[in-house]
């Protein structure tokens, strides 16, 4: 028996449905493409080397807490395009394309955007983050 660790786990349990992300998981695993390659665990080595490589960076998510991914893909200077979504929006607005996650088209559309537009910006500020960061520890 599977550890029970709150009550979504007893739901799951008494329906017979898995958690939405196993589920996701499972979906992606059935309709993998010859393309696409799993990496698995990289160290942050071959991580930059991942986002120097790759052409374009897409976070498709329905929620972030903060978005470390975007920004490690803007430093490495990867285009980005991402879902519109508020944290993502704040962190990355002027230097990714956004598109809603529940519209594929919209998706086509951000890539199609990158491609008509090499040189948008794709630049993050740690020093501006950190002027913002420090202006609201002084207003509160």
């Amino acid at each position: 028996m599977k550890a029970i660790r709150g009550p979504r786990d007893i739901i799951r349990m008494i329906t017979g449905k898995t958690h939405p992300e196993i589920a996701h998981y499972k979906e992606i695993l059935k309709n993998l493409d010859a393309n696409v390659i799993r990496v698995g665990f990289v160290s942050d080595e071959e991580l930059v080397a991942l986002y120097n490589l790759a052409s374009v960076y897409c976070l498709p998510s329905f929620y972030e807490g903060f978005g470390l991914s975007v920004l490690e893909a803007i430093a490495c200077g990867t285009p980005v395009t991402a879902s519109r979504t508020q944290a993502l929006v704040e962190i990355a607005e002027g230097a990714a394309t956004f598109f809603d996650p529940n519209d594929p088209k919209d998706i086509a559309r951000s890539f199609e955007n990158l491609n008509r537009n090499p040189k948008l910006p794709r630049v993050y500020s740690w020093e501006k983050c950190a002027k913002e960061t420090l202006k609201v520890y002084e207003e509160i």
